[in-house]
Order: structure tokens, then sequence, then C-alpha cells
């Protein structure tokens, strides 16, 4: 069996979608910001790591921060 994995760098603000076929592995890399999810508010600083579901749908990211995604 053969896994792909990938990890990009994602800067500043984004607004993404889950995908059901797999979770991501998020770590903060540079500075703070928020997650925002269904009305919900998570605060990230520096040396945070945390997973998103491949279920959870729609979410945000804001602030001045840089995190590494990573998933297979």
């Amino acid at each position: 069996t053969t896994l792909f994995r990938s990890v990009e760098k994602i800067v500043g603000d984004v607004n993404e979608r889950s995908n059901i076929e797999c979770f991501y592995a998020m770590n903060v890399v540079k500075g703070e910001g928020k997650l925002i999810t269904h009305n919900k508010e998570y605060k990230l600083k520096l040396g945070d790591s945390f997973i998103i579901p491949a279920n959870l749908g729609e979410y945000k990211i804001n602030g001045n921060i840089e995190l590494l995604k990573t998933y297979i």
C-alpha cells in the first residue's frame, strides 16, 4: 500500500471545507489567530496542534498566523 502525504502552508485568513475522505492535522508555526466553526471560536497560538475532522464541514481560520496542514 502506498500512502500519499501532503503538507500545505497556510498564511493568514482562510475559509475552507473539510474533506470527507481524510482529516487534517494542523500545527501553528507562527503568530496567533482563531479557528471558527459552527458558531464556536477557538484561540490559536504558536505551538498549538489540532485536528480538523473529515466530517466538520466549513471552517475559518483568521489572524496573523501561519500553519502547517498535513493530510494523507
